[in-house]
């Protein structure tokens, strides 16, 4: 598995890829959402897939040409 440093610039509309992202950073994007006009908190945009331990959060965000590769807990969080 690669791994590189989460950029702030991709943070709203993010390119294809798994990412595994802390509580802490998440809590972090949140609130920077309400201080800025930067759509942000992926707390409320996305689902995640799953966790690893009990403070990291995996975000799968597919390609936009493989509608296959959509399935639960991929993209937006679906309207309550």
């Amino acid at each position: 598995m690669e791994a590189t440093p989460f950029d702030l610039s991709v943070v709203e509309d993010p390119p294809p890829g798994t990412y595994a992202i802390s509580a802490h950073y998440l809590v972090f994007l949140r609130k920077l959402a309400a201080r800025t006009d930067l759509d942000a908190d992926w707390l409320s945009r996305y689902e995640p897939i799953g966790k690893a331990g009990h403070s990291i959060y995996i975000y799968r965000f597919p390609a936009p040409s493989s509608p296959s590769d959509a399935g639960p807990g991929m993209g937006p969080r679906p309207s309550r």
